[in-house]
Parts: structure tokens; C-alpha cells; sequence
């Protein structure tokens, strides 16, 4: 998985990076942690840009 820093830049870029970038960085850390650890999501008391789906994707259907 290949991650730009801060989050919103382009590839490549050398904007600096501020405490609002660290904290979508620590906030995305904690969401891969609930991915593989499902015991730890009802305690997330984070706000995302939309509701997570936990669910496991299903594959596309022909």
C-alpha cells in the first residue's frame, strides 16, 4: 500500500507536514487496526468522512 505524506498531496510533493496530517495518519493506523482486530471497533469514538463498512467486501458478479 503506498501512502503519500501528508495524506491529501500529490505524489511526490514536499508540502510540510502539520499536526492535522499526523492526525489523519494516527486516525487511518487505527482503522487498519480494526480491520484485523474487530474486538476493537466498537470502542472507535472517531468521526470519518462517512460511515465504515466492516462487512468483507463481496466479489463482482458477472
Amino acid at each position: 500500500m503506498a501512502l503519500t505524506i501528508p495524506p491529501d498531496a500529490p505524489e511526490n510533493s514536499d508540502a510540510p507536514v502539520t499536526d492535522e496530517d499526523a492526525r489523519k495518519l494516527g486516525g487511518m493506523a487505527i482503522l487498519v487496526q480494526a480491520i484485523a482486530h474487530p474486538e476493537l471497533r466498537a470502542r472507535l469514538q472517531i468521526t470519518t468522512e462517512a460511515p465504515m463498512e466492516w462487512d468483507t467486501p463481496k466479489p463482482p458478479t458477472e
